[in-house]
């Protein structure tokens, strides 16, 4: 079985991304409806939000997910630290996993606040 290069993926990813926009553009210049009754949209189920919008929707519940693993990390960072008994190996364990996973935390909540406001003012200057 031959393997799938990440060169390969991206190259199909591409093409199917402008062949998107290519089919866009045609329809409105030809004033053409490929789907006329929403037929295709109704049977396949899929969105009606556009992929830009979908792609920022996908990267905000990414960052949610990583703000969560990262609350959890801290309950388990201060669990391990109110019971380590005194034994200093595990009480320097937990203050490192305290450290890196409220770092971790502080981080996905920047990128999540960047996000956000790109996506506002992207909204706002496209009208969308």
């Amino acid at each position: 079985m031959k393997k799938i290069s990440w060169k390969t993926i991206g190259w199909l990813g591409s093409t199917a991304f402008s062949a998107y926009l290519l089919i866009g553009r045609v329809k409105t210049a030809l004033g053409v409806e490929f789907d006329p009754g929403n037929k295709i949209k109704d049977a396949t189920k899929l969105p009606d939000q556009e992929p830009p919008h979908m792609v920022i929707r996908a990267g905000q519940i990414l960052l949610g997910f990583l703000g969560l693993a990262g609350v959890v990390m801290v309950i388990y960072g201060g669990f391990m630290w109110m019971t380590a008994a005194g034994n200093e190996e595990r009480v320097t364990k937990a203050k490192q996993i305290l450290k890196y996973s409220a770092l971790g935390t502080v981080i996905a909540l920047a990128a999540f606040a960047i996000l956000s406001t790109l996506t506002g003012t992207l909204r706002s200057a496209t009208g969308a």
